[in-house]
């Protein structure tokens, strides 16, 4: 079983490291070939839109660590089960949330309410960021009792991938030109998806590594 989630793990790296290195490439050519970027090909690889190869393998990370935390809340009976089943249930509604977008629902709301412009363009920023600390607060008494080696993963890609998701997130919408995106724009929106992959890639070796502790 180890032997089977250490490839999975190397095969999803792998994965999000070719789709990461194409929307590089297909970047630099689409700076000599504008007409590229418009191309089907160049938008199905793109990590600054939706709907595309980059949002399905965003999915498909959240749900792996649904089903992964699920599992460690199923061999922790007697202990921490209700904090893995809660974890699980997090992650799944993540999951469709990075699908249907829900989150973008919230930035109208919150840009009225609040008059939000500049770092808080992107309003939905605002309710998830208070959720957000709400749970941190919830889970670090948790996570700190877990072995070293999860703990450091876990605590690592969560801080990368709300680093991506909600500081470069913020970034570019001071950057924001609806009509036509600076090049600084599509950088910072690269980046911030880039984070958001590498930050579930290490979550996820977190929870392998929990899972393997248990099966020892």
């Amino acid at each position: 079983m180890q032997k089977t989630l250490h490839n999975i793990l190397r095969n999803l790296f792998i994965s999000g490291t070719l789709i990461v290195l194409v929307y590089v490439v297909f970047q630099i050519i689409a700076l000599s070939n504008p007409q590229f970027g418009q191309t089907f090909i160049f938008k199905f690889f793109d990590v600054g839109v939706e709907g595309n190869l980059p949002t399905f393998f965003s999915v498909l990370l959240f749900l792996i660590l649904s089903a992964s935390s699920f599992a460690l809340g199923k061999l922790n009976e007697n202990r921490n089960k209700i904090a893995w089943s809660l974890t699980s249930f997090l992650l799944l509604f993540l999951s469709i949330d990075e699908f249907a977008q829900i989150h973008e629902q919230f930035t109208e709301m919150f840009q009225q309410l609040l008059n939000a412009d500049g770092f808080l363009f992107f309003a939905w920023v605002i309710p998830y960021g208070i959720v957000l600390i709400l749970l941190a607060v919830l889970y670090i008494p948790f996570l700190i009792k877990l072995s070293k080696k999860t703990k450091t993963y876990i605590f690592l890609g969560a801080g990368i991938y709300v680093l991506g998701a909600i500081g470069f997130e913020m970034i570019g919408a001071s950057l924001y030109q609806p009509v036509s995106p600076t090049g600084m724009y599509i950088l910072v929106s690269g980046i911030e998806e880039t984070f958001e992959i590498l930050g579930l890639l290490l979550a996820l070796t977190g929870v392998v590594n929990e899972i393997k502790v248990w099966n020892q």
